[in-house]
């Protein structure tokens, strides 16, 4: 079954660099422009969910966790 989930993802610059994260994951990457970093970003966390040693019992309760939260508000209710 697939799952779409929504994860944040913080982009800013840093010198000459892009450095992207997302929290959720405690995942980073950079690049040289924000097209490249976030290129890299999507890479990133597609290899993130493609390793079998990704603790996943983990991720699900972080995302439960988050939609528990009133800080979290989709757009699709807006």
């Amino acid at each position: 079954m697939k799952m779409q989930v929504p994860l944040p993802v913080v982009i800013a610059k840093e010198g000459k660099w892009f450095v992207a994260s997302c929290p959720v994951l405690d995942i980073a990457t950079q690049g040289k422009t924000e097209k490249e970093v976030k290129a890299n970003m999507g890479d990133l966390i597609n290899d993130y969910f493609n390793d079998p040693d990704t603790r996943m019992a983990t991720f699900y309760n972080d995302i439960d966790r988050i939609f528990e939260t009133e800080e979290f508000v989709s757009l699709d209710k807006v």
